[in-house]
């Protein structure tokens, strides 16, 4: 692996899991009518269908 050469790449790299982590502790309004197990899944599926 290469590493990280940019204060971008890591910034990028950081925020991919913990955007996941707030979907699945609901800091979004996006997939809370789901349960927990299925709240990623339900929020992946809103998103498509606004964009």
């Amino acid at each position: 692996m290469r590493g990280l050469r940019t204060d971008r790449t890591a910034r990028t790299t950081i925020a991919g899991p913990a955007s996941m982590q707030s979907l699945r502790r609901a800091h979004y309004e996006l997939g809370l009518d789901a349960p927990p197990a299925l709240r990623t899944a339900a929020a992946f599926r809103e998103l498509a269908t606004a964009i």
